[in-house]
C-alpha cells in the first residue's frame, strides 16, 4: 500500500485539537472560527461555496451596492487573498439588475463559471452565466466578455443550480415562469458559453409537473451522464411536494426513474421546499429542505433509491424529520462525508436567526458525536445570521458560507467547524482509525494524525499490517541438509610394453582400476526462528525465499610427472528478490595435473544447505533499485519505491489511487498463491491494469493539484514501471 509520512507539525495540531469536539468552532479561522466580508455600502449574501485544491475557498452571491454577481476568494485561514479580484473580490453587473449568482463551479483549469439570473426589463429576467478567470478577471473567451445569458420562456427565468460535466460543458437548471406556473429548466452549454443544440430543444428544456411549482432548486450529474434535479411542485395550490426528475444525457427524460422520469413525495401538511440535492456513492439520492410538521418548519431529509422510491432503510420509511430550534428550521445545502454520513446547513428562527448545522449518520439517525446530539446553532451578527452553503475539507473540517446582518446590512459570513478530532476515540472522515489516547503509541497501529500506521510498524507483540491490525511477529523455519560424499582414490596400475624397429613402433597400454567403495552421510537440523524486518515494505506479497550454496572442491591428483598444469576459476552469482525469492552463491575451485605415466587418487566433497522462509502478509523484506526486470520480483520492488518516494512524504495519496494499487496487490498475492500458469497470468494482466489505471489517476491528480508536481511525477512514473513490469511478465505465462 502507498502511506505518507505524518509530520510532526500535523500530529501537534492533531493533539491540540484532540481538547475539542466535533462541531465545535475552528479558532484558526477568521476570528474564533467566523469570518464575514462587506461590499460597500450595500449587503452581500453568499449563496454558494467551493473549495480550491489548495485550500483556498471561493464565494459567490450577491452584491447589493452594485446589483452584481459577488465572488470572495478567502485563504486557508479565512483572510481575503489580494491575488484575486480588487482585494480578494470581484463584482460583475449583468443587465439592469440582478439577485446574484446562485450556483459556482469551479473547472479542473481553475476558473470559476458562476449562475443566477440577470434582468434585462423590469419584468423579464434571463439566466445568466459567468466564467471567470483564475485571478478572478472576466474570461473573454466565454460568451461576450465572459458572459451568457439565456431567456426560456416568456417572463421570467432564474439559474438556482450549475453541473459541469466531464467534457467540460455546463448544465444550469432553475425556473422557468410561463403565463401563470411555474416549471423546471435545463440549458446546456458549450465550453465557449454558446448553446448545445444536442440538448433538449436548441439547448434548453422546461418539464412541466402538476399544476405549478418553484422550479429546479438543485441538480446533480451521475456517473452515467445522466441529470437529477430536484424541486417542489403542487397538485392543488396547497402542499407542495419534494419533486426529483431524471433526465438522460441528451436532455429526453429517464423513464426508468420514478413515473415517466419523475418522482414527487409529500412530507407533513404544508409548503415544503427542496434546497439542495447529493448524489451518494451507492448511486441513492439524498433531497433536503424543509417541511411543515406539527405547526412549524424543520430539517427535512428523504433518501431515494437509484430508480426513484424511497430508501425504507433510512430514517422513517425514506424519510427525516429535525426539529432543531424552538421555531422555523430551513435547511438549505447539504453535502455527503467519505464514511457516509450527511451534514445539512441552514437556519433557526428564535428571536432572530441564526446559523445550523446538523449532522446525522447513514441511516438518517442524528449523530450524537456533532455539537448538541448532532446539531450545533451559531450566531454571528446583530441580527439574523442565514447559511446557504457548506463544504467539507479534505481535513473533515465543514465550512457553511451565507449571510450575517450587522446593521441595517448584510455581510458574506463565513463559520468554520471542527468535523472530527482524532483523539477522540471516534472514527469520523478522513481519518482511518482512532485509538483515542493510544493513538502514535508503541500499542497502536494508529498514528497521531488518526491514519493507519504503515505496514511493519513495530507494534507491541508484533508489527502493524496496514489496516490498522497489530500482527504477531512472523516464524520462519530454516532446514538445514548437509551432505558430504568421500570417494576412495582409484588404484591404477599401468603397463607400458614397446617394440622397436627400423621401420614402425607399436605401443600397447594397459590399464586396470580397482574403484573403493563411497560413504555417504546426511544430516538433516530443522529450528524454528523468529525473524524481525528492520525495514517496513508497504507491499504485501505471500511468497518463498530459497538460498542454495554449493561448494565443489577436487584436490589435485599426485603424478610422477614432471609437467604440471594447474587452472582455478572463481564464479559467484547472487540475486535478491521479495515475493517468491531465491539467492544463490556457487564457488568452484578445480585443479588439474597432466601426466604422462600414473595417475593418484582423487577426494570430492559435496555439502548443500538449503532453507526456506514463508513471508506473511505485510512482509518487511526489504530490496533497493535497480529492480529486477522481471517477473513479480520486479513488480513488487518498484512498488516498494513507490510507497517509500520521499517526493510524496508531505501529500495525501487520493483514495482512487490507493484504493486500486490495493487492489493490485491483493491480485498479485493471488497471482503468487495461483496453481497455474493460467490463472497466475490472469492475475498479473488486473494487476497490470489496475497499476496503469493508478499511475493515470496520479497523474491527473498533480495536474488537478490534489498532490504536488514532485510527487505526482515519480509516482506516476513508478506506477506505471510497475505495470509495465507486470504485463510483459504476464505475456510470458
Amino acid at each position: 500500500m502507498i502511506r505518507v509520512a505524518v509530520t510532526l507539525i500535523a500530529t501537534l495540531i492533531a493533539a491540540a485539537a484532540a481538547s475539542a469536539a466535533p462541531g465545535s468552532l475552528d479558532s484558526t479561522f477568521g476570528a474564533g472560527g467566523k469570518t464575514t466580508t462587506s461590499f460597500g455600502t450595500g449587503s452581500a449574501d453568499i449563496y454558494a461555496l467551493v473549495l480550491q485544491p489548495d485550500g483556498k475557498m471561493v464565494a459567490a452571491g450577491w452584491d447589493g451596492s452594485q446589483s452584481a454577481f459577488a465572488l470572495v476568494r478567502y485563504n486557508a485561514n479565512g483572510s481575503l487573498d489580494p491575488t484575486f479580484g480588487t482585494s480578494g473580490t470581484a463584482s460583475t453587473p449583468i443587465g439592469i439588475d440582478t439577485s446574484g449568482a446562485s450556483a459556482l463551479v469551479l473547472q479542473s483549469d481553475g476558473k470559476l463559471v458562476a449562475a443566477g439570473n440577470a434582468w434585462k426589463d423590469s419584468v423579464d429576467a434571463d439566466f445568466a452565466v459567468v466564467r471567470y478567470n483564475t485571478n478572478g478577471s472576466l474570461d473573454a473567451t466565454f460568451g461576450a466578455g465572459g458572459k451568457v445569458t439565456t431567456s426560456i420562456g416568456s417572463d421570467e427565468d432564474d439559474a438556482y443550480a450549475l453541473a459541469l460535466q466531464p467534457d467540460g460543458k455546463l448544465v444550469a437548471a432553475g425556473v422557468t415562469l410561463n403565463g401563470f406556473r411555474w416549471d423546471f429548466a435545463l440549458v446546456r452549454y458549450n465550453t465557449n458559453g454558446s448553446l448545445d443544440t444536442t440538448f433538449g430543444t436548441g439547448g434548453t428544456i422546461i418539464t412541466s409537473i402538476g399544476t405549478d411549482g418553484t422550479g429546479a432548486s438543485a441538480l446533480v450529474l451521475q456517473p452515467d451522464g445522466k441529470l437529477v434535479a430536484a424541486g417542489t411542485t403542487t397538485n392543488d395550490g396547497s402542499a407542495y411536494d419534494f419533486t426529483l426528475v431524471r433526465y438522460n444525457a441528451n436532455g429526453s427524460l429517464d423513464a426508468t426513474f420514478g413515473t415517466g422520469g419523475k418522482v414527487t413525495t409529500p412530507i407533513g401538511i404544508g409548503d415544503n421546499s427542496v434546497s439542495a440535492l447529493v448524489l451518494q456513492a451507492d448511486g441513492k439520492l439524498v433531497a433536503a429542505g424543509y417541511a411543515l410538521i406539527a405547526g412549524t418548519y424543520d430539517f427535512t431529509l428523504v433518501r431515494y433509491n437509484t430508480n426513484g422510491s424511497l430508501d425504507a432503510t433510512f430514517g422513517t420509511g425514506g424519510k427525516v424529520t429535525t426539529p432543531v430550534g424552538s421555531a422555523g428550521d430551513y435547511a438549505d445545502a447539504l453535502l455527503v462525508q467519505p464514511d457516509g454520513k450527511l451534514v445539512a446547513a441552514g437556519n433557526v428562527e428564535g428571536s432572530d436567526r441564526d446559523f445550523a448545522v446538523v449532522r446525522y449518520n447513514a441511516d438518517g439517525s442524528l449523530d450524537g458525536s456533532f455539537g448538541t446530539g448532532g446539531k450545533v446553532i451559531t450566531p454571528l451578527g446583530s441580527s439574523d445570521d442565514v447559511a446557504f452553503s457548506l463544504v467539507l475539507q479534505p481535513d473533515g473540517k465543514l465550512v457553511a458560507g451565507g449571510y450575517a446582518t450587522n446593521g441595517s446590512n448584510d455581510d458574506f459570513a463565513l463559520v468554520r467547524y471542527l468535523g472530527q478530532v482524532c483523539g477522540d476515540a471516534i472514527v469520523a472522515a478522513p481519518e482511518q482509525c482512532d485509538a483515542g489516547a493510544a493513538n502514535g503509541t508503541a500499542s497502536s497501529c494508529c498514528t497521531g494524525s488518526c491514519q493507519f500506521a504503515t505496514t511493519g510498524t513495530t507494534c507491541t507483540g508484533g508489527h502493524c499490517d496496514g489496516t490498522g491490525d497489530c500482527l504477531p511477529a512472523p516464524t520462519t523455519t530454516i532446514t538445514t541438509t548437509s551432505t558430504t560424499t568421500t570417494t576412495a582414490p582409484p588404484t591404477t596400475t599401468s603397463t607400458t610394453t614397446s617394440t622397436a624397429t627400423s621401420t614402425t613402433a607399436t605401443s600397447t597400454t594397459t590399464t586396470t582400476t580397482t574403484a573403493a567403495t563411497a560413504t555417504s552421510t546426511t544430516s538433516t537440523t530443522s529450528q524454528p526462528t523468529t525473524t524481525t524486518g528492520s525495514t517496513a515494505s508497504t507491499t504485501s506479497i505471500t511468497g518463498t525465499t530459497t538460498i542454495t550454496s554449493t561448494t565443489t572442491m577436487t584436490e589435485p591428483p599426485t603424478a610422477t610427472s614432471s609437467t604440471e598444469s594447474t587452472t582455478t576459476s572463481t564464479t559467484a552469482s547472487t540475486t535478491s528478490t521479495t515475493g517468491t525469492a531465491s539467492t544463490t552463491s556457487s564457488t568452484t575451485t578445480s585443479a588439474s595435473a597432466t601426466t604422462t605415466t600414473s595417475s593418484s587418487s582423487t577426494t570430492m566433497a559435496s555439502t548443500t544447505t538449503t532453507s526456506t522462509t514463508t513471508l506473511p502478509h505485510g512482509s518487511t523484506t526489504s530490496t533497493t533499485l535497480p529492480c529486477p526486470d522481471s517477473d513479480i520480483d520486479g513488480v513488487t520492488c518498484v512498488l516498494r519505491a513507490a510507497a517509500h518516494a520521499p517526493e510524496c512524504a508531505g501529500d495525501v495519496i487520493p483514495a482512487p489511487i490507493q484504493r486500486r494499487v490495493d487492489q493490485a496487490t491483493t491480485v498479485i498475492n493471488r497471482g503468487a498463491a495461483a496453481t497455474s500458469a493460467t490463472k497466475e497470468r490472469k492475475f498479473v494482466r488486473q494487476a497490470a491494469t489496475l497499476l496503469k489505471k493508478a499511475a493515470h489517476l496520479t497523474g491527473s491528480a498533480g495536474r488537478r493539484g490534489k498532490v504536488s508536481p514532485a510527487c505526482s511525477g515519480t509516482l506516476a512514473a513508478l506506477l506505471d514501471d510497475a505495470g509495465n513490469r507486470a504485463a510483459r511478465f504476464a505475456a510470458t505465462l
